[in-house]
């Protein structure tokens, strides 16, 4: 069953990419794995599987050829610099695995900078390293 949209939680809605630019942007564990860093990227189609609800996601390029992430020298500014590209290849993400949407900004035709938008409560937007402590803890 392929769907437009899924309601997660009270709040927290996804999207694909042909159905709303708002809710597809998602940061996620890849294969489920919590002790890498979540990576971005865009719902290309919602389906369930097996019981579950899953995303077929194209993750937003690395920026290889950059090398140093000029935000990370700022701990308490929580973006990150990706390419403005999407990978071709289509990745299974379960609804589980996924920590938060995102924002972007693109700074160039070939960059953006990327913010998580956990929140904890309200409209209060904390950093990454908050948000991972916290889905780790539930």
């Amino acid at each position: 069953i392929l769907r437009a949209w899924l309601k997660h939680a009270p709040g927290v809605y996804y999207c694909r990419s042909s159905t709303h630019i708002g809710n597809l942007l998602i940061l996620f564990y890849s294969q489920g794995n919590q002790s890498l860093s979540p990576v971005p990227g865009s719902i290309k189609y919602i389906y369930e599987s097996e019981g579950s609800w899953h995303f077929a996601v194209q993750r937003q390029q690395s920026l290889a050829t950059i090398g140093t992430d000029p935000y990370a020298a700022y701990p308490h500014f929580p973006v990150k610099l990706y390419s403005s590209a999407l990978e071709e290849k289509l990745e299974s993400v379960r609804v589980s695995w996924v920590i938060s949407h995102f924002a972007w900004w693109a700074v160039s035709h070939e960059h953006v900078v990327v913010l998580s938008l956990c929140k904890v409560s309200g409209y209060d937007v904390i950093s990454l390293d908050n948000c991972l402590e916290l889905s780790s803890s539930q």
